[in-house]
């Protein structure tokens, strides 16, 4: 499931309860025009949610990242 960098904890929240049965692998766009905080990760770690990919806007595939626990550090640390 694509979840746009800026969404908010009620979009967040909505998107991952009607897609739970799927039990979905997030991938965060759009990271570098709209950042994603601290909130939104703490509610995207309440609800479960396994997070696959981070990315960019402008180039997918030039900014296309793995997500592993030092990648997220990473962008917390440089952007939250």
């Amino acid at each position: 499931m694509t979840l746009p960098g800026g969404s908010s904890n009620r979009l967040i929240e909505n998107l991952c309860k009607s897609t739970n049965e799927f039990n979905p692998i997030i991938a965060l766009s759009k990271l570098d025009e709209c950042e994603i905080g601290p909130e939104e990760f703490s509610k995207l770690s309440e609800l479960d949610s396994k997070i696959g990919i981070i990315t960019g806007t402008d180039n997918i595939v030039g900014s296309l990242a793995i997500s592993s626990e030092n990648v997220l550090t990473q962008y917390l640390k440089e952007n939250c």
